[in-house]
């Protein structure tokens, strides 16, 4: 049995459908990203630990 052959048309029809990639983000908000969700997981160790405080 032989590979299917890749039409070069249907190739492009292809390429056209396929969604837009999202362009990537600038390195500086790819670390303000991580910062900030780093942040927020500290906040909430920090609001955990009050609470057994009291």
């Amino acid at each position: 049995m032989h590979p299917p052959v890749m039409n070069p048309r249907h190739e492009k029809e292809r390429e056209a459908k396929k969604a837009p990639a999202k362009p990537k983000p600038t390195r500086s908000a790819e670390a303000r990203r991580i910062v900030e969700d780093y942040a927020k997981d500290l906040r909430a160790i920090i609001k955990k630990l009050r609470k057994r405080l009291h």
